[in-house]
């Protein structure tokens, strides 16, 4: 059956997203304890990418695989086997997860531009990313291309585990 005659506005479009962020928070917190713990919520992926041979993003891309292909199989059988779980929550859980591989990747570039040993060093203020945008580090903090992120406003500082730059 094909249901061209549903419509939406923006206002109901940003109310389910809006709901949508709010359940989502509560679950991301009570899943990555559950999962990871307080420390490092990718601890449970970079496990089984050690065991895989894969890295973080592959791990979660191939979470995001079977809640894609499980929203597959309900629309083509037209219901769930599942009782307790709806093709809402299989979405609800797709949407967690890349919000979790935008958080790793984010976070993955971010130690990437501070860790980079020339601009630590002051010989250099720009580095450029991997997707080609050039970021900069001014006196007071880091200043970047896109002034609306406010993931790279601190000081060049982080060291990793093994006490290297």
């Amino acid at each position: 059956m094909i249901h061209h005659d549903i419509t939406a506005t923006q206002e109901e479009v940003i109310r389910v997203l809006k709901t949508t962020a709010k359940n989502l928070e509560s679950v991301l917190q009570s899943k990555g304890q559950d999962y990871s713990g307080k420390e490092d919520t990718f601890k449970n992926f970079k496990l089984s990418a050690d065991l895989l041979g894969i890295s973080v993003e592959m791990v979660i891309l191939s979470r995001m695989g079977d809640k894609l292909s499980r929203m597959a199989s309900i629309f083509r059988k037209g219901h769930t086997e599942v009782k307790d779980e709806t093709v809402i929550d299989t979405i609800d859980d797709l949407i967690g997860y890349a919000v979790l591989l935008k958080t790793y990747l984010e976070k993955k570039e971010e130690k990437k531009v501070i860790q980079d040993p020339e601009v630590l060093r002051g010989e250099r203020t720009t580095h450029k990313n991997d997707t080609g945008k050039t970021t900069t580090n001014g006196s007071q903090e880091n200043q970047f291309d896109d002034d609306t992120s406010p993931l790279f406003r601190s000081n060049y500082a982080i060291i990793d585990d093994d006490g290297e730059y």
